[in-house]
């Protein structure tokens, strides 16, 4: 989940407490850059009573949808979008179509697309059609069907990757501009390369949870593993990272071993 806190909404005390002392650990204390440093926290001139922050925290909605598939999901992509004046609307699509396997049996796919424009039927609104998930599949909808979601700027609008949607055409004369942030699978292969985007050098800084996110974990049996460990095993020495590797592994191949047994199929791996 991610949060929007403007100078309309400060309730998230907590939250911004934790995000300043993650900066000082993360800019101050790894990087070693030479930033104000007030206690344990991190602050300068451009945190005042007017910016606006953007928090990530794990997403219970994601964790719902997709948990019940997958030992773990992780961030399928994050994007930044502007779409200028008249650009034409998008051909619908549904963004569980990247993937050529078997669709209708659970989902593959949580998008949160948060607004950072006026959202109008005449400024490339994102249309979507509901239920759709349960039709076949067709690039021929009825706009007149379609859920117009026209929004100020701060809202989120969260779809599921199998509903028929697509982006209007920007009959303004602004720019629409959007983030995107998305969940897939633990077992899936992501959008975006998330090991490109933040190499091992980068994830060794990030906390247990977004090295999880990111795809720094192994998902059982063995997908996604480097000799055996994962990022958390990589930044400890040597010695001690082999022994936590193997006793991580006889931990996990007893509990991979005793799914299998018991259902047939590991939950999430799917039947054939």
């Amino acid at each position: 989940m991610i949060l929007i806190i403007n100078a309309e909404n400060r309730r998230f005390a907590i939250e911004l407490a934790d995000m300043h002392r993650q900066r000082k650990i993360l800019f101050v204390d790894r990087a070693g850059w030479r930033l104000p440093v007030h206690g344990d926290v991190e602050v300068d001139a451009h945190n005042h009573e007017h910016a606006t922050y953007l928090i990530t925290q794990m997403d219970a909605g994601s964790t719902q949808v997709l948990g019940a598939h997958c030992d773990g999901f992780h961030l399928n992509l994050s994007q930044a979008i502007r779409i200028h004046p008249g650009e034409r609307g998008q051909i619908p699509h549904r963004d569980e179509e990247m993937w050529p396997c078997r669709k209708g049996r659970n989902e593959y796919l949580v998008n949160v697309m948060w607004v950072a424009s006026y959202f109008t039927p005449h400024k490339d609104a994102t249309l979507s059609w509901p239920r759709s998930q349960f039709a076949v599949p067709t690039r021929q909808m009825d706009a007149a069907h379609a859920h117009c979601a026209c929004m100020p700027r701060g809202p989120a609008l969260i779809y599921l990757g199998s509903v028929t949607h697509c982006a209007g055409a920007n009959h303004s004369e602004a720019p629409r501009r959007e983030l995107i942030f998305s969940d897939s699978l633990g077992w899936q292969k992501q959008y975006e390369n998330a090991f490109l985007a933040y190499p091992l050098r980068v994830a060794n800084q990030f906390s247990k949870p977004v090295g999880d996110l990111l795809g720094y974990r192994i998902h059982r049996p063995n997908l996604r593993g480097y000799e055996g460990q994962d990022q958390q095993c990589c930044s400890v020495p040597s010695r001690v990272r082999c022994r936590r590797a193997m006793r991580w592994r006889r931990k996990q191949q007893r509990n991979y071993a005793g799914t299998t047994h018991r259902g047939g199929v590991m939950q999430g791996i799917g039947r054939g």
